[in-house]
């Protein structure tokens, strides 16, 4: 049988670090190797918005992975606040119409930090736009700025039984890492809350359980920090290979 194909948007940056005279694509590499570790094919989405159909034909399942930038808060009916950082509207753009089409052909999809709080944007939900100003009593969310690198997890969230999340971890918590200062703050149409921080309540997952597989979660699995990471994309990949024909 064949490895499924996972379809992996990307970044979109104009900073010259890399390029000086043309924007550029990016995504961290381990967004891709983590996926050839659980068994799947990853390929590198641009974007080019006449090419969605053939993108969702092409890919048996769709990885929206995080970023260094904040979703427009006017996609979920608000104004954007003074902590609201760099805003990437192509690729809101690019990404939104790509999770419609999947889901449209009920392809799998693993919307990750930014990927889980645009899967929730776009079907009505809401979002905390900075933690810290909304909660200033929170857990600290970015973990970085405590010194503790990404590989490694920084806090426990409660996964909620009757939820795919359960269904994969078959427990009711894990640890998990972090690197976000927005956060979902209400779910939108068809979808279910999956976990919440023990610490402080910060929605953690989320799902679409009309779907086959639909999961948003806000750490980063791509990093395999736990053996649990690892068991969610198994499961992503094997709902992912059911579509291979």
């Amino acid at each position: 049988m064949k490895k499924p194909i996972i379809g992996i948007t990307v970044d979109w940056e104009d900073s010259p670090t890399y390029s000086k005279q043309h924007c550029w694509y990016a995504l961290r590499s381990n967004y891709a190797s983590s996926i050839s570790e659980a068994g799947g094919v990853p390929i590198l989405l641009p974007y080019d918005l006449e090419a969605i159909d053939q993108y969702i034909e092409m890919i048996d399942a769709l990885v929206v992975p995080g970023g260094d930038y904040d979703l427009d808060p006017s996609v979920y009916g608000e104004v954007k606040e003074k902590e609201t950082r760099n805003l990437k509207n192509n690729r809101t753009d690019f990404e939104s119409l790509m999770i419609k089409s999947a889901l449209k052909k009920n392809i799998p999809i693993l919307a990750i930090c930014a990927g889980e709080q645009l899967l929730t944007a776009i079907h009505g939900g809401r979002l905390i736009q900075d933690i810290k100003t909304t909660y200033p009593n929170a857990l600290e969310h970015e973990q970085t700025s405590l010194g503790i690198h990404m590989s490694k997890p920084s806090h426990k969230i409660r996964i909620l039984k009757n939820s795919l999340l359960h269904s994969i971890i078959k427990k009711d918590e894990m640890e998990v890492n972090s690197s976000h200062h927005q956060a979902v703050k209400s779910v939108g149409a068809g979808m279910k809350i999956s976990a919440f921080s023990i610490a402080d309540d910060i929605i953690e997952a989320v799902e679409m359980p009309e779907y086959k597989f639909v999961l948003g979660v806000e750490w980063h699995p791509e990093y395999i920090s736990t053996n649990d990471d690892m068991l969610i994309l198994k499961s992503f990949i094997e709902a992912s290979s059911n579509e291979r024909r």
